[in-house]
């Protein structure tokens, strides 16, 4: 299993930051960090690299608007 897992493509850390402000919390933990990868990997399995950098673009906060 270690060898499948070795020769899998690396998932992006775009698909990774949209399956974790999309889907997931923002907690730190193993359990969190495991289905971040689960659910990232079907995501870059369909959609293009231009349809993931468009739905991170439409998910992050760049800090417009905020209050001091």
């Amino acid at each position: 299993m270690l060898e499948r897992l070795s020769a899998a493509r690396p998932i992006s850390t775009s698909t990774r930051q949209v399956v974790k402000n999309v889907l997931l919390t923002h907690e730190r933990t193993l359990d969190r960090t495991m289905r971040e990868l689960l659910l990232a990997r079907p995501i870059e399995q369909e959609l293009t690299k231009d349809q993931i950098l468009e739905l991170y673009l439409n998910h992050i906060y760049f800090g417009h608007g905020k209050t001091q």
